[in-house]
Parts: C-alpha cells; structure tokens; sequence
C-alpha cells in the first residue's frame, strides 16, 4: 500500500511542536519586553533629575533657595511647564500624581531623587541613577519618610507603575 500525506496524528505532533516553540518565544519576547520598558523609566528618572538641576542653575530665587536651605522640592509638573523637560518623557515615566525632586546637598556635592507626596509626607521613588535602592539615602533627615536602604525593593519593580 503507497502511503501519500501524513496521518492525523502526524499532523497533530507537528502542530503541538508549533504551538510549544511559539508560546516559549512569546515568553522570551514579553520578558525582554519588560526589561527595556523598566530600562526606559529608569532613564526618564534621569532625565527628570538632570532637568531639575539645571533648572535650579537657571533661575536665581530657585538658587538662592537652594543655598539658604541645603534642600528644595521641585515639582515635576512645573519642570514640564517651563519646558525644562518634554512630556515625553513624564509619560514614559509612568509618574502620576503629585511628584517631585528632592535636590540637596551631600557632602561637597548636590544629590538629587525623585519622591512621591501622599498622605504620609515625601515617599522616594528613585535615586539619582534611576534606582529605587538607596533611594534618598543621604537626604536631611525628616524630608523623606520612606527611605530605602540596600536593595530591598530590587524585586519588587511595582514602584515603577502607580496603581
């Protein structure tokens, strides 16, 4: 008996092989998906801080301030009006709500982190290199009531996104 074609079992092997190899790359894809996107925010981080330094530079009360206090807070929405940063980069951000920078003075320099404002006081969300551990570490005490020491948030990546 000539056999031509392929028998329904055969077929349905194939397609299982199919089905397995692309749920597997969809993983992979999703992950690295994930990963960039985190990469992103932690840049807009940056970008936010860097915006609010030079803004500080910029404008002589802002610097005045700043010296007197060895701290000041700078809204994020008003860096955005100012055009000292793009909306691109808020959005890309994923900050909602009532944001600020946290610019002081440590030691012989200006450190800088992004906070949060809520109901409690200033909650830091970042530090100057877009990470949430040691998070306003060095900050004059009582400007910030989170404070995240070591990596203690590394694994849980929801500060990123507000609910």
């Amino acid at each position: 008996m000539n056999k031509s074609g392929f028998t329904l079992i055969e077929l349905l092997v194939v397609l299982a092989i199919v089905a397995i190899a692309s749920a597997g790359s969809i993983l992979v894809f999703d992950r690295a998906d994930a990963e960039n996107t985190k990469k992103d925010i932690k840049k807009n981080y940056v970008k936010i801080q860097r915006a609010a330094l030079t803004y500080v530079e910029m404008d002589d009360s802002w610097r005045s301030q700043f010296n007197s206090k060895g701290y000041m807070y700078i809204n994020i929405n008003e860096l955005e009006n100012d055009n000292f940063i793009d909306k691109d980069v808020i959005a890309g951000s994923k900050i909602q709500g009532e944001n600020y920078v946290l610019s002081y003075i440590y030691g012989d320099a200006v450190d800088t982190c992004i906070v949060r404002k809520n109901e409690l006081g200033f909650e830091c969300v970042s530090n100057a290199d877009g990470m949430s551990y040691d998070c306003c570490l060095h900050a004059p005490s009582g400007l910030v009531y989170s404070v995240v020491k070591g990596n203690e948030r590394a694994a849980d990546e929801s500060y990123l996104f507000d609910d």
